[in-house]
Parts: structure tokens; C-alpha cells; sequence
């Protein structure tokens, strides 16, 4: 499947849909790197493993979702709703997260590298061997996390 392919797939399913989708077809290669895929609805899907590097994400709606082990290298996420949602040992290195609503969001092992967390909300994120610096967790605006 193409990427545009993808894009058009994600952005019309519901997230039942979707996600009995991704269990009928898990050896699609899952790959939107470098896409404009910004202000879209995805919440409650399950993109564990999508590739995102480079991608565009900014403002999208991930809430309650999934996005276990993804790659996010570099991704702009700028605004995105990423409250609740699954991001253990995902890749975000020098990813932008700035004004990210991170509530509750489960970061355990995640790489956070470089990444830009200006003014995200992280309150009750759990940061469990997460790789994030005291440097960008003061840029962030919560700061009652479980480290």
C-alpha cells in the first residue's frame, strides 16, 4: 500500500475499523515518513511501529491511542493531543512536542532525545526509563510526572 494509499485508509476509518484492520493485515508495512498528515483525527487507533519520521503531525488528535515502539525521529508534533496515549519505547528523538497535551501519556522507555518539549503538559505522564533530560522536562509545563 502507498503511502497515499495509507493516509486516505487512516483518515477515513473509525477507529473500530482501523484498528480490526491492523490486525487483518500485520504485515503491512506501516510507513509515513516525512507525510503532512496534520489536524487529523486518530484517536483510539493503533499505529504501534508506524514509521512517522520526519512526518508533519502537528494538531493531530492521537488521544487514547497507540503509538507503542513507532518512529517518530524528528516529527513535528506541535500542538498534538497525546493525552493517555501509548508512546512506550517510542522513538522521538529531536521530535518537536511543544505545546503537546502529554496527560496520563505512557512515555516508559521512550526515547526523548533532542526532543522539544516546551510548554507540553505532562501532568501524571509516566517516565519509567524514558530518556528525556532535566533540561527539557524544565521547558515543559507540569512537572509533577512519575519519573
Amino acid at each position: 500500500m502507498d503511502k497515499l494509499d495509507l493516509i486516505d485508509l487512516m483518515r477515513t476509518s473509525r477507529p473500530r475499523q482501523w484498528n480490526i484492520w491492523r490486525r487483518e493485515h500485520t504485515d503491512a508495512v506501516l510507513d509515513l515518513s516525512n507525510q503532512d498528515v496534520s489536524g487529523s483525527h486518530f484517536g483510539e487507533f493503533d499505529l504501534s511501529y508506524v514509521n512517522f519520521n520526519g512526518a508533519n503531525l502537528s494538531g493531530v488528535d492521537f488521544n487514547n491511542g497507540s503509538l507503542n515502539s513507532a518512529q517518530l525521529v524528528g516529527a513535528n508534533l506541535r500542538g498534538a493531543n497525546l493525552a493517555e496515549v501509548d508512546l512506550g519505547g517510542a522513538d522521538l528523538r529531536n521530535a518537536c512536542l511543544a505545546e503537546c497535551d502529554l496527560r496520563g501519556a505512557d512515555l516508559s522507555g521512550a526515547n526523548l532525545e533532542g526532543a522539544d518539549l516546551s510548554k507540553a503538559d505532562l501532568m501524571g505522564a509516566h517516565l519509567a526509563e524514558t530518556n528525556v533530560s532535566p533540561a527539557q522536562l524544565a521547558r515543559a509545563r507540569s512537572r509533577r510526572d512519575n519519573l
